[in-house]
């Protein structure tokens, strides 16, 4: 894997929504920090990051369409075997998405898969702070 360049580097320049919150965090598999605009993204960037599958990723690398108000891709995530791009689902009545994109698969990860695993997001929430402050 020395030879892998991840296809998305850095996240798309946007705007924080209007209201919406703001959540930095440091994240040891990009080693670059990370800015997040609500909660449920926070979340799933935490998965994300704890996944030992996960090689790389990147915060709103694109967007679903080729307009500037279309809706952002959560994330692109690049797995040992596979990559796929990650739109987070915000209730189970999610509107139609196309398979792929660019040639990237395109899942809708839906609000039940995120409930599923939230105590295990809550203990990486507090062992994350900890792999930080131990990093060389």
């Amino acid at each position: 894997m020395k030879d892998f360049a991840p296809r998305f580097r850095e996240p798309l320049d946007v705007a924080r929504p209007r209201g919406g919150r703001l959540l930095e965090a440091f994240s040891p598999k990009l080693t670059r920090p990370i800015r997040l605009f609500d909660h449920t993204s926070f979340e799933q960037w935490i998965r994300l990051e704890a996944d030992p599958s996960v090689l790389s990723l990147c915060e709103r690398p694109t967007r679903l369409g080729i307009n500037r108000d279309d809706r952002l891709i959560d994330f692109w995530v690049f797995h040992r075997d596979r990559e796929e791009m990650l739109l987070l689902g915000h209730d189970e009545a999610e509107c139609a998405v196309p398979d792929q994109i660019d040639g990237i698969a395109l899942r809708v990860v839906a609000p039940a898969e995120r409930a599923a695993a939230s105590i295990w997001v809550s203990n990486w929430l507090r062992m994350l702070p900890v792999i930080n402050a131990a990093r060389n």
